[in-house]
């Protein structure tokens, strides 16, 4: 199984943020699924699987307004995203 952590540079120039790698950006570009971790109200991980993508260096998600993990991440912005590649299900990326 392949993975990986999906920062290539801990120190971006612009911003201090890192950078994503050229092939996480395409695992997220891809047709995949992901698995959105958040923290929930009482402390325990709540899981949902998502549509994503990146734009840039920013992985994007979408969500309704109601919805427990936007809820979750409103009130603790702590996050693990878990991508799988469905052509190859051995090749997976942690951005945390």
């Amino acid at each position: 199984m392949t993975t990986s952590s999906a920062l290539s540079n801990p120190s971006s120039p612009a911003d201090g943020r890192p950078s994503l790698d050229d092939w996480v950006r395409t695992l997220l570009d891809g047709k995949n699924y992901a698995t959105v971790a958040s923290i929930g109200p009482d402390g325990s991980p709540q899981n949902s699987v998502v549509w994503i993508k990146a734009e840039g260096d920013t992985v994007l998600f979408s969500s309704l307004d109601h919805r427990q993990k936007v809820r979750n991440l409103r009130r603790d912005p702590r996050i693990s995203v878990s991508v799988y590649d469905l052509a190859n299900p051995h090749t997976a990326v942690e951005i945390r």
